[in-house]
């Protein structure tokens, strides 16, 4: 999936959560995070890169950033 902005991307995330029916509670678990942290990070939709990072090892997704020609990430 492109995604254009960093709500796109955790709204990408947030749906993978849900298909590996994976809770807000065991995610920030998982990361080492409160629960009331990480869903600060969802609500807000402005993630540190190291966040990012923590949020997709931790439910084993790749992030791939290429040069299409036009601001995407």
């Amino acid at each position: 999936m492109v995604c254009k902005n960093q709500k796109e991307v955790l709204a990408e995330i947030k749906k993978q959560m849900d298909i590996k029916e994976i809770q807000m509670k065991e995610l920030a678990i998982m990361i080492g995070k409160s629960q009331q942290s990480l869903s600060q990070v969802f609500q807000i939709g402005n993630p540190k890169l190291s966040t990012l990072l923590e949020i997709c090892n931790a439910l084993n997704l790749n992030i791939s950033i290429s040069n299409t020609g036009s601001d995407t990430i």
